[in-house]
């Protein structure tokens, strides 16, 4: 892995896919476009039953069942998300990310955004899997965008949460 770079496709769950998902983005292709530099990793959303680990290019790989999701995270050199949580974590890495919302009308309509999706995601939205690969090769990301993204959402996230959760139970206990 070390002399790949990684991609992580991590899409958020579908409520009628729980029992069984259906992968949208075509990693095969994906692997086959962008040649051997390149491997992928999928991660399904930790509600979804992930029976299945039949992606047939060695260069795919399931990481749904990998226990902790930051190390996926560090190693991971682009991330394709879409409605999940995940890219406010990434973007801690101010890495490029992706975001597959190839169907933002139906998931809108079913689940609902608490904000207009298209001005809250700080990377391209894309469509396909063709959108997908020409962004890769072209590395077409926002960085700037995710930057500015982890800066508002990310704001409490400075490396000292342990320290500040114990001066705050230290001095509550201090005041009882």
């Amino acid at each position: 892995i070390a002399d790949k770079k990684v991609v992580m496709y991590a899409p958020t769950f579908r409520r009628n896919q729980l029992e069984q998902p259906t992968i949208a983005l075509d990693v095969k292709r994906m692997c086959e476009e962008l040649g051997d530099d390149y491997i992928i990793f999928v991660r399904l959303h930790p509600a979804v039953s992930s029976k299945q680990s039949s992606f047939t290019h060695a260069r795919v790989i399931d990481v749904s069942n990998y226990p902790i999701i930051n190390d996926l995270l560090v190693v991971t050199d682009v991330l394709i998300s879409d409605y999940s949580s995940l890219p406010y974590e990434f973007a801690l890495l101010e890495k490029p990310q992706l975001f597959f919302a190839y169907d933002v009308e139906t998931y809108s309509r079913e689940s609902g955004f608490w904000h207009a999706y298209e001005s809250v995601v700080p990377g391209p939205i894309v469509r396909s899997t063709d959108e997908v690969i020409q962004h890769i090769k072209a590395e077409h990301y926002n960085l700037n965008g995710i930057r500015a993204f982890s800066a508002k959402w990310n704001m409490y996230s400075n490396g000292t949460a342990s320290k500040n959760i114990i001066k705050y139970l230290t001095q509550k206990d201090e005041k009882n």
